[in-house]
């Protein structure tokens, strides 16, 4: 049988994954160390998900002087290039891309890097079970750009282009 030794399943498979929204400092002195001294949490290394600590540390706005692109450059790049960091974490992913249009929180309303624009100018293909015929796509546009310049860097990458077309010829449908 596949699970005859859980004890062995558990102990290759396991990640530990938490979701900090303070900098590194904070994160490592408070989760990190004290989740490595715990004999159920030594071995696995953990994922951070979802991190952004700058809508907490700017009192509810998506950026500020307090923490904004210098800060985060250097989070990421201590959590994934410092060897204290990389000895107990396999990785870290921003939160979040695209501001969130269903939450209605003031605190909540500041995450994303990315907004849609009212225009939406590509539909998708049919999704297999859905009611609708197809959903509209919209345009992005840069909601906290600074903070994707910080992603980008850390990563070795570069900002995405967001081109919008100006007219129904220059759109496509997306198959999903």
């Amino acid at each position: 049988p596949r699970m005859a030794n859980l004890k062995s399943v558990y102990e290759e498979r396991w990640v530990n994954s938490l979701q900090p929204f303070q900098n590194t400092d904070q994160v490592y002195r408070e989760a990190v160390l004290p989740g490595q001294t715990l004999p159920s949490l030594k071995g696995p290394k953990m994922y951070l998900g979802e991190y952004d600590p700058a809508v907490n540390a700017c009192a509810d706005k998506p950026s500020c002087p307090a923490y904004g692109k210098p800060e985060l450059l250097r989070d990421l790049k201590v959590i994934l290039s410092d060897p204290k960091w990389t000895k107990s974490i396999w990785g870290v992913s921003f939160f979040q891309y695209q501001m969130p249009y269903n939450k209605y929180e003031i605190h909540e309303l500041q995450y994303g890097m990315f907004e849609m624009l009212p225009n939406a100018p590509w539909t998708t293909g049919y999704i297999l079970g859905d009611d609708e015929k197809n959903h509209p796509i919209n345009c992005l546009d840069w909601k906290v750009q600074e903070l994707g310049e910080a992603v980008a860097e850390a990563y070795g990458g570069s900002l995405p282009d967001l081109p919008c077309p100006k007219d129904e010829s220059e759109s496509k449908t997306f198959v999903v």
